[in-house]
């Protein structure tokens, strides 16, 4: 089967949903808080050297991906005077770049006798991959030539710098991924070989000959443990023999897109092997139940299978990272599981990332917050924004990634090959050709109308939590086949033809694998899509002592949190009453169980009301039916 191909006809208008307003709330309201926000940090003016003190070696890329978001939005939310601000931050950068190519405000005013000197630690190629994502961007929206022609420029030196030894190039690779996907898009983009040759050099090479990077280490860290560095950048082994996730999360999942991005162009088979067990590895031992993976802030990555801990750590970029991972294997293999988890991502622990007024984010994204009263964390939460969101980061990646995945959500939705048109992700829109309805993901109706005929295979993707699903065509009942997790209609569509998939979607709890030991006798709460939670605010302070019992009833009631409306779950629970709040430890029989009334919220909207606790996984007390008798002793005490 040929490989699908994103399909965004250029007439596609995106119609009211809860992402196309998270959209237009990242355009109309984001991204000018975040120039804001980099213009006092000093990342605005970096290319001009006015202050050198406040330049940071990875500043260019935090505005490239500004710059990539704003070109995403503007042609349905111009800002005309943000552009010209944006605009002349090109200008001041493209100033700087020098003969040979090369653009980076850090080791142009900083540090220049550094170029090129600490590659795995000092983000250059960094910067580079994510300047030349948004020269595409600004061509693509602008038709802004120059910048375009000054980072091939850059390019080109890379190209020329970096490669076999035997062709008297430095073998030397980037300690943060990045510049191999920027590369294979620029090759996609301009058709230049030599961009898909370096990005397959820095793909297929890396974790054979470090010996560049140990140097490097020996000279700026003497103390560190290069093998332990290699595993934390995925350099510890070659591509080929590389069978789980590990190190740095975000690292690790832009590399796996990079290596899918060359499995396919060069048609490797092996490699698209690695990709798949690296995918199924990280989707079913090391990704927590909202999609979020990197699980301890100690490398900001993987740890060991199943250890999904509740408060750590899962960063915004990491959720991003697999997002885009799952997208090219979706496109390469044309199969719905991979999309299952693009979505499970994104409508959980990437919204997240960002506040309901669009000025506040999330760097990390637990699945339980316990805030000091004191507030003596809240220095930490200024970091990272554990337990409540802040304007900005002193590592700001998450903010304008997060931007530029919402302002970029056409190119995710349909995809085509040949005669057959995919449909990935629900999200309402109009074509003068065919449009797609639904209040998706609140609601479990999908309907497409066609405006004009319609000969081709149309692939509708059947979401892996729905047991249960409904297709009409003309109010008539379909029995389609179904093939990789999609839905398969033959029959052409007439102009007027209306098309109806219904999909179950009852809130239920869901348990997690026996080994998460630390979810273990604990439930979550999901309905279709979405992961919900508990919060203080509507739950009271003793939100911990709360426990499900059996299989609770869930009403829905209506609910809005800033311009978000969305469906909350009332249920039945049971709240355990501590006796003696200054005893640490008290005896079971001391304690009091009684009935309360529980609230849950969609996961993605908590901690938008202020600091206070929230938590995803509950005990569980199982209610067993008289009808089943009595339980069964297992297997061993059957032995004894």
């Amino acid at each position: 089967m040929l490989p699908l191909e994103p399909y965004v006809p250029h007439d596609l208008r995106l119609e009211p949903s809860l992402l196309a307003e998270r959209r237009r709330t990242v355009a109309q309201t984001t991204l000018p808080h975040i120039y804001a926000q980099y213009l006092k940090a000093g990342r605005v003016e970096a290319p001009l050297g006015k202050a050198p003190e406040k330049i940071h070696f990875f500043y260019d890329s935090d505005m490239a991906k500004l710059l990539e978001a704003f070109a995403c939005c503007a042609e349905e939310f111009p800002n005309p005077q943000l552009q010209a601000r944006l605009e002349a931050y090109i200008d001041s950068l493209l100033a700087i770049q020098e003969e040979d190519g090369y653009i980076n405000s850090y080791f142009h005013h900083v540090n220049p006798e550094g170029k090129w000197r600490w590659l795995h630690s000092h983000h250059e190629l960094y910067c580079a991959g994510h300047l030349i994502e948004a020269a595409i961007a600004w061509h693509q929206a602008f038709g802004r030539k120059d910048f375009l022609d000054a980072m091939c420029r850059y390019a080109d030196l890379i190209c020329e710098r970096f490669g076999p030894a035997e062709e008297g190039k430095v073998y030397n690779f980037p300690g943060h991924q990045e510049i191999e996907l920027a590369l294979y898009k620029l090759y996609r983009y301009t058709g230049e070989e030599r961009y898909l040759r370096t990005s397959e050099f820095f793909v297929r090479e890396r974790g054979r000959d470090m010996r560049a990077w140990r140097e490097e280490l020996a000279e700026l860290s003497p103390r560190h443990n290069a093998e332990d560095f290699m595993v934390y950048a995925q350099a510890h082994l070659p591509p080929e023999l590389q069978e789980t996730a590990e190190g740095h999360a975000v690292r690790a999942c832009y590399y796996y897109c990079a290596v899918a991005d060359i499995a396919h162009a060069t048609r490797d088979a092996v490699l698209a092997d690695v990709c798949r067990k690296l995918w199924d590895h990280i989707t079913q031992r090391r990704m927590n139940v909202a999609g979020g993976i990197g699980s301890t802030p100690a490398n900001e990555g993987f740890t060991r299978d199943f250890d999904l801990p509740e408060e750590y750590y899962y960063e915004t970029c990491a959720q991003i990272a697999l997002f885009l991972f799952s997208w090219r294997l979706a496109m390469y293999e044309a199969q719905a599981k991979y999309v299952d988890v693009m979505e499970l991502t994104l409508y959980n622990s990437i919204l997240s990332g960002l506040s309901a007024d669009g000025k506040g984010f999330f760097y990390s994204n637990p699945l339980l917050a316990f805030p000091r009263e004191d507030g003596s964390d809240v220095q930490f939460h200024k970091h990272f924004g554990m337990c409540e969101r802040v304007e900005d980061f002193a590592c700001s990646c998450c903010p304008p990634n997060v931007a530029r995945l919402l302002g970029g959500l056409t190119q995710y939705m349909l995809a085509q090959t040949g005669d057959d048109l995919y449909v990935n992700l629900y999200i309402p829109f109009s074509t003068p050709a065919f449009s797609l309805a639904s209040a998706y993901p609140f609601g479990n109706v999908i309907e497409l109308e066609w405006h004009t005929n319609d000969t081709r295979r149309l692939y509708l993707r059947i979401p892996g939590w729905c047991r249960h699903f409904e297709l009409t065509l003309r109010n008539r009942l379909l029995q389609p086949e179904i093939h990789n997790g999609y839905v398969v209609i033959g029959e052409p569509r007439q102009a007027g033809d209306r098309l109806v998939l219904s999909l179950d979607m009852p809130a239920q709890l869901i348990l997690s694998h026996p080994d998460v030991y630390r979810c273990s006798g604990m439930v979550a709460i999901r309905r279709g899509p979405l992961l919900y939670c508990l919060e203080e605010v509507d739950n009271g302070k003793n939100l911990f002592s709360i426990r499900i019992p059996g299989h609770p009833r869930f009403d829905e009631m209506d609910m809005t949190i800033g311009e978000i409306r969305f469906p909350a779950l009332r249920f039945d629970a049971e709240q355990v009453i501590y006796p003696d709040s200054s005893r640490l430890y008290c005896p079971v029989d001391e304690t009091e169980v009684i009935a309360c009334e529980a609230k849950a919220i969609p996961y993605f909207l908590w901690g938008n009301r202020g600091r206070n606790r929230m938590r995803v996984w509950f005990p569980h007390r199982p209610v067993c039916s008289s009808s089943q008798g009595d339980i069964p002793a297992s297997s061993a005490s059957q032995e004894q």
